[in-house]
């Protein structure tokens, strides 16, 4: 799985890096604009995904301001069709007039224009997920494919687009959300298999576990568990327990997918964001949501 990190100045900067990383990872641009400034604001990317089933996601910055790249999915890419039109999208579920914003239930991800700050993407080729990181704050967000939980070939992929707010919501830092591990209001959408999309509410600090949608383990609002400590090292602590993140739906339909290489960590009190740490010869980076340092808001992202 290709990683990229670095330091960038601005959201348009990252969104430009995004997409030629993508496009060296075995994506492929589909459809782009570009502004008067040059500036390119629009994309739409396609993976070939297991082979069977294509997979298409869409970024776009808020060119309100430039602080933030509106995500989405879509079922198929239709050229004669504008961006917020396309089929399957969550802009088009949402009935989201571009013009106007007069429907800010839309995922974001919320970062700043024209400051630095510190990035990391991890792709492959069912999902890209991008952390960045604003002083001792981290944003995040998921945007692809799930790995099933029913046979592969039984039903469509379900989609997860998630961010770290809400368009024409709270902007970066005044977001409550920070990632997509904690979608409310809007940040986060599980694309289930009749094609509608559903919203995901795991909200913090305490989570509902009866919400429709919610994510596994999250909604167990841990304070408790912790590693196993190695008695003869007392410094170098990794015996982390990971858990696969499940997104789940509450009614009939259950669970509907794991997140690819995204898992829940364990060792909050020994743990630290950035951490890199190995289990069975694999590397994994830890990341917090926002700043929040809790027993139940860090995950971990494997990197190859």
């Amino acid at each position: 799985m290709p990683y990229k990190s670095g330091e960038c100045t601005g959201c348009a900067e990252l969104f430009n890096i995004l997409d030629s990383f993508l496009q060296t990872s075995g994506w492929e641009r589909v459809y782009s604009l570009v502004d008067s400034n040059n500036t390119r604001y629009v994309c739409i990317w396609c993976s070939e995904g297991d082979g069977h089933d294509k997979i298409y996601i869409q970024g776009r910055l808020d060119t309100k301001d430039n602080s933030s790249i509106v995500l989405d999915g879509i079922a198929g890419f239709d050229k004669t069709l504008e961006f917020w039109e396309q089929p399957g999208s969550i802009q088009q579920w949402n009935k989201c007039d571009y013009e106007t914003y007069s429907n800010s239930k839309i995922p974001v991800l919320t970062l700043v224009n024209k400051e630095k700050f510190y990035y990391w993407i991890f792709v492959n080729e069912f999902r890209v997920v991008v952390v960045a990181r604003l002083s001792t704050v981290y944003e995040s967000c998921y945007l692809g494919f799930l790995k099933p939980f029913a046979s592969e070939r039984q039903y469509a992929y379900p989609m997860y687009v998630a961010g770290s707010g809400v368009l024409n919501g709270p902007k970066f830092n005044e977001n409550v959300q920070g990632s997509f591990v904690y979608p409310s209001d809007g940040s986060g959408y599980l694309r289930k298999s009749d094609g509608n999309w559903e919203e995901l509410t795991v909200r913090y600090p305490t989570v509902k576990p009866q919400e429709i949608g919610t994510l596994f383990p999250y909604n167990t609002n841990n304070k408790d568990l912790i590693t196993n400590y190695k008695e003869y090292d007392a410094i170098a602590q990794d015996n982390f327990l990971l858990f696969p993140i499940f997104v789940q739906l509450t009614d009939t339909t259950g669970v509907q997918g794991l997140m690819y290489d995204v898992y829940w960590v364990s060792g909050t009190r020994d743990l630290d964001a950035e951490r890199i740490f190995t289990y069975n010869n694999e590397s994994y980076i830890v990341f917090d949501t926002k700043d929040y340092r809790g027993a139940n808001t860090y995950f971990c992202v494997k990197m190859k």
